[in-house]
């Protein structure tokens, strides 16, 4: 800043007039018109007189002429400034971007002009429209963009980015940075065992070279059930002796809902790939073939179904198998879905006879067992634990296996799955008796081997007879009675018994009379094993489903690109066949990333550090910004050199608003060459889950100093049908550094792919092939059909007048002021020599002739300067003075005079406007004021910025001597702080570093050929930051006028926060939470970097408050009596802020204050 000039002469008014009545006193020593003043003691004119007057009035015009006397030497240094041909700069224009929209249903494409004019309605206060002009040609295409894609090969991620489309609800992510874990999964299918609806145990064998490799992989297993993946926990692993094959087993498989994956449907198994797959790394085991198995089995079902002939059955309750008259043929019919449904199948018929009936056992009955395969009856071979119960004459167990055909059949107007049994030969009795059957039970328990038996009565028992003990059970036995002695009621038996019998077992006396079975319950139980191949083999890898009907394949496969990309997708409306041939103009809004800002919630996303030997730690931060707790899996991977993370454990937790430090400390092997490094991939991931991980590089490298970042470079691309060809676009972002406008032509052969598992869609894509980003780009906003436009109107072809040929003529334009390069023409009588052609060229206009139609005269550009102090009288030149629009030309010795003639002198192109009325909030440009056919609505989806008003006169005395000094070249400290301020209005202050990357730590030695510059936006934020996009354009400012072998890193400043605990004596009680209130603004007004300070204008790079410097602080705020205790707090108890304070280039700001207020009465 420029100080004003020493003042000539200091005197006041006050001063005069007593300097005058000292002159009175010592010359006109009669004069009594004076008077003692009683506060100064000075003597003083009297009140009223006429001395006082004539006094005071020479005293006044004295001080107006000592006033203008003291701005002779500004006004001499104004003058100076003049003769450099200084010139206060005119209004800035608010810039803002513009997205145009088709009317509904349009499916051609429309071009915007250039100079297309929108407006945003008069706000509160303002009586005009504001008027913003496109500034470019804008072809506004029916092809819409509705995919956006991240994916990112090195680290194995990707995430949907199609958010950034929608204004409303974007979020800023990542440019080449994906925060999910590519999905690499195997499904497999085979529905006639998955969709078994029982419990079962479901074993997949699956044949590999690598069966112990293929095994240790992290697998999650699934199934779909109907909403989402359920994870299967239970599973045993087997490897195979030869390692040729692995069996999982997975108990109680449940049974998946069925889903269309890749257009077939089947009930899916999903085999989940938990780690990352890194390009070039060596391929996982291929796979020779996988079959399935289940094993099934289920006991004490009953049957869906009963019939005897064509009467249904009760199963619930005791039925006779064969009806109360059994006869030959008679058939009892059973169906199941379940268990008749299972080809091969063992099945087990349980039987269970009501033991209070006896069963005439004796004729030879004969049952036979049938299945219905689908088309006939097919027999069926049969076991039972006893012969009796073969003819269900006997409690027990018959058993069978169904056969290798099944199929569903109608009995009695019934479909399902059935079985039959049927009376083939003999019978349960012939007669009827009308006498009760003879019965009796034991009396004693009897023991095996034994022929005598005690019942509670003989009566009706006679030797000779044959009895039936334990009918219908297990231990049913018949035996003939050799002697009754009725006296003890004894029953001696011709042959020994087999089995012990309790007291109560019934005893009956066997007659040929017609006794069927009565089964108390009948229950099924079966056990069913199959083997089968897959019914479906799909792999899911670069999301993309391969249907594996080959052997062997490899069911896990890296990305197929190396690096990271965004890929932009584009579908047409449904009658236009080909993309559009025409330049489309796509606007990307970054994320108003602040300098020194951690990310959430791993931060940094790269992190590079270097050493020449031992250990090397990269610091990274984890950030909980939710307001619940979370826990992350933290994981290291892709290193080769030793590495450790302070962390215990292989997860972190972290209370709501919590950050934690993790600092990976990697070991530098042992006689390693300079120039070495290792890259390794620090990853948080959910426990639960895949899907959501962010990941972190960490670069390290052997060597005394890191290496320079080197300059991005992006390759765009589209999809020409066959492979991926080069794209030129004009990329207004600079690679992503800033918002922007990216231009592309997308050439006729561009044809629709396939990908992300999307249907097909024109693909346009940008790799980050080399380079390195100072801080990673993140968008928020993707809008096509977008333009720049600013706050101007432009005026074209304004006659000025006619040229007399007198010297120094002035003209004038009809608006002003007149903003940056305007076009003024002058027409000749000829062409101007080949040789001030070249001078004209060589003054930046390639072509500066308009030829006059039928006519040798020709408009010729002439060229503003703004003097002409350097002009020659051939130099076609004139001096604009910007702010009024007032044209002054040569006098034909310094500027060449114009032409005679009549209206010869036009502005072919000049703009007015400008000034902090254009910077409008987002969706106010929205009046169309320029008719555009076929366009429904435009608006910004930015508020237009930039807009500032002309340049006041202290900032030009303030500019040029800076300028005079540096010469728009970056050679000393100073120029590089004032280049970097002259970059954007933005950068209130600046600090240049030379021999300091400060990319490094803070230990880092010098480095030669380096230069860091920090700034700092003019903000009123607590902590002022620079965003990503002002320290692009400081650094390309500097970069483009300084030497060239310099390396230039432009950073934002360290900040150091200063916290005060004090206690405030009130002097009184009323209005308490104002002075509390009053205290806050008062400290953070005093501790703000840039207004703040003693002298209101913030703070030097390094300089400290003092505790002091608070007492006079707050005791002058209205209300505070005194300061009872003051604490401050500077973070000193912080290792982060003790390294920041070494430096010596930090500046403080306003941290968190505690103000406690306490009053007493005196």
């Amino acid at each position: 800043m420029v100080k004003s000039a020493p003042k000539i002469d200091k005197r006041t008014a006050t001063e005069i007039t007593q300097q005058l009545q000292e002159l009175l006193l010592e010359y006109a020593p009669t004069w009594q018109e004076s008077e003692i003043d009683p506060v100064t003691g000075k003597r003083l004119p009297k009140k009223g007189t006429i001395s006082a007057v004539l006094i005071g009035t020479f005293a006044r015009f004295a001080e107006i002429i000592i006033e203008r006397l003291n701005q002779v030497p500004d006004k001499n240094f104004l003058a100076f400034l003049d003769l450099l041909g200084a010139s206060r700069l005119p209004p800035q224009a608010a810039r803002t971007p513009l997205t145009f929209s088709l009317a509904a249903g349009s499916t051609v494409d429309v071009v915007v002009p250039v100079g297309t004019q929108v407006a945003a309605p008069p706000a509160e206060g303002e009586k005009d429209p504001v008027i913003f002009e496109t500034e470019a040609e804008l072809v506004v295409t029916a092809a819409q963009l509705t995919s956006v894609f991240v994916q990112e090969p090195q680290q194995d991620t990707w995430s949907d980015r199609t958010g950034w489309l929608t204004t409303k609800t974007a979020t800023a992510g990542f440019v080449f940075h994906g925060d999910g874990g590519v999905e690499h999964s195997l499904y497999l299918a085979c529905d006639d065992l998955f969709t078994l609806p029982v419990a079962k145990t479901a074993t997949l064998t699956i044949q590999s070279e690598e069966a112990q490799r293929l095994a240790g992989l992290p697998l999650t297993w699934s199934y779909w059930d109907g909403q989402d993946w359920r994870q299967i926990s239970q599973l045993v692993s087997n490897i195979s002796e030869n390692n040729q094959s692995w069996q999982v087993s997975i108990p109680n498989f449940p049974v998946p809902v069925k889903q269309i994956i890749n257009g077939v449907e089947a009930s899916w198994l999903k085999v989940a790939l938990n780690q990352s797959l890194i390009p070039g790394s060596p391929p996982l085991p291929k796979i020779q073939g996988i079959t399935a198995s289940v094993s099934v089995t289920q006991s004490n079902l009953l049957p869906d179904l009963g019939f005897i002939n064509s009467s249904p059955l009760d199963l619930t309750k005791d039925f006779s198998p064969f009806g109360e008259t059994p006869r030959l043929s008679d058939t009892l019919y059973l169906a199941s879905q379940e268990v008749f449904s299972k080809a091969g199948a063992r099945v087990t018929v349980n039987i269970t006879l009501n033991e209070t009936v006896p069963v005439n056992s004796e004729n030879e009955v004969e049952l036979a067992f049938d299945a219905w395969d689908g088309k006939a009856w097919q027999p069926l071979l049969v076991t039972s634990s006893s012969p009796a119960t073969a003819k269900f004459t006997q409690s027990g167990s018959i058993t069978f296996t169904l056969p290798n055909q099944i199929g569903l059949g109608e009995v009695n107007g019934k479909t399902n799955y059935w079985i039959r049994v049927r009376i083939v030969r003999g019978n349960y009795g012939t007669g009827i008796s009308s006498q009760p059957p003879t019965f009796t039970t034991l009396r004693q328990e009897i023991r095996e081997s034994t022929e005598q038996i005690i019942v509670n009565s003989s009566r009706g028992f006679m030797p000779g007879d044959r009895i039936q003990i334990a009918t219908g059970t297990n231990t049913q036995e018949i035996r003939t009675i050799g002697v009754v002695n009725t006296s003890n009621n004894s029953l001696t038996l011709t042959e020994s018994l087999q089995s012990p019998h309790p007291v109560g077992t019934g005893v009956w006396l066997i007659s040929n009379t017609l006794s069927p079975p009565l089964l108390k319950s009948l229950t099924l139980t079966y056990t069913y094993n199959a083997t089968q191949s897959l019914s479906a083999c799909q792999t899911y890898n670069n999301f993309t489903y391969i249907q594996q009907k080959e052997q062997p394949f490899i069911p896990f496969e890296a990305l197929t690109e190396s690096h990271p990309s965004l890929y932009l997708g584009f579908t047409l409306p449904p009658t236009r066949s080909n993309f559009p041939n025409r330049p489309l103009s796509l606007f990307v809004s970054l994320a108003d990333l602040k300098y020194g800002e951690k990310f959430i919630p791993l931060s940094p996303p790269y992190s590079r550090q270097v050493a020449t030997t031992g250990i090397v730690t990269h610091p990274i931060w984890v950030t909980n910004d939710t307001d619940q707790s979370v826990t992350w899996r933290v994981e290291i991977w892709g290193n080769n050199w030793e590495t450790t993370i302070s962390e215990e454990g292989t997860s972190i937790t972290l209370a709501p608003g919590e950050i934690k430090s993790l600092k990976v400390q990697i070991t530098i092997p042992e006689d390693l060459n300079q120039e070495n490094r290792d890259i390794a991939f620090l990853r948080l991931s959910r426990p639960d889950t895949f899907a959501t991980i962010y990941t972190a590089t960490l670069e390290t490298f052997v060597a005394d100093q890191l290496p320079p970042m080197s300059p991005v470079r992006l390759s765009w691309q589209y999809w020409n049908g066959q492979a991926w060809s080069k794209l030129t676009v004009d990329d207004g972002s600079e690679n992503f550094t800033l918002s922007g406008l990216i231009k592309f032509l997308v050439p006729a052969d561009c044809q629709t792919k396939a990908e992300f598992d999307l249907s097909e869609r024109y693909w346009l894509r940008v790799q980050w092939e080399t380079g390195d980003y100072l801080i990673e780009p993140r968008i928020i906003n993707l809008a096509l059909n977008t333009t720049f436009a600013s706050q101007t109107i432009t005026i074209v072809k304004e006659i000025l007048g006619s040229s007399n040929g007198s010297e120094n003529q002035i003209f004038q334009t009809t608006r002003f002021p007149v903003l940056q390069n305007p076009q003024l023409e002058v027409r000749e009588p000829e062409k101007p020599s080949e040789l001030e052609l070249e001078r004209l060229k060589l003054q930046g206009n390639s072509n500066p002739i308009t030829p006059t139609p039928n006519s040798r005269e020709v408009w010729v550009q002439w060229q503003q300067v703004p003097d002409f102090y350097g002009s020659t009288s051939r130099d076609r030149h004139y001096v604009l003075d910007q702010l009024t629009g007032k044209i002054r030309f040569g006098n034909g010795r310094n500027g060449l005079i114009p032409p005679l003639g009549t209206g010869n002198l036009r502005i072919a192109r000049y703009q007015t406007g400008g000034g902090k009325a254009g910077n409008k909030p987002v969706d106010s440009i929205v009046q169309l004021k320029t008719t555009v056919p076929y366009i429904e609505k435009v608006t910004n989806l930015q508020a237009a910025a930039g807009g500032a008003e002309a340049e006041t006169l202290e900032s030009l005395r303030d500019r040029l001597p800076e300028t005079i000094r540096h010469r728009d070249r970056a050679v000393t400290l100073e120029d590089y702080e004032d280049l970097a301020k002259l970059a954007s209005p933005e950068v209130a202050r600046a600090k240049c570093l030379p021999l300091h990357w400060l990319g490094d730590p803070p230990e880092q030695a010098p480095r030669r050929g380096t230069t860091s510059i920090i700034i700092v936006p003019r903000s009123e934020a607590l902590k002022p930051l620079p965003s990503l996009e002002l320290i692009s354009r400081v650094e390309k400012f500097l970069r483009a006028r300084a030497c060239p072998t310099v390396e230039i890193l432009v950073v934002g400043p360290p900040y150091i926060p200063v916290s005060v605990n004090v206690e405030i004596a009130l002097s009184s009680l009323e209005g308490a939470s104002a002075v509390e209130q009053a205290v806050k603004a008062t400290l953070e007004q005093f501790l703000h970097p840039l207004t703040g300070g003693l002298d209101g204008n913030g703070w030097d790079f390094g300089r400290e408050p003092y505790k002091s410097d608070f007492y006079a602080l707050l005791e002058a705020v209205p209300g505070v009596s005194y300061i009872r205790r003051l604490l401050v707090d500077d973070g000193r108890v912080s290792q982060e802020v003790e390294a920041i304070r070494k430096t010596g280039r930090f500046l403080v700001y306003s941290g968190t204050h505690t103000i406690s207020l306490f009053f007493k009465e005196s």
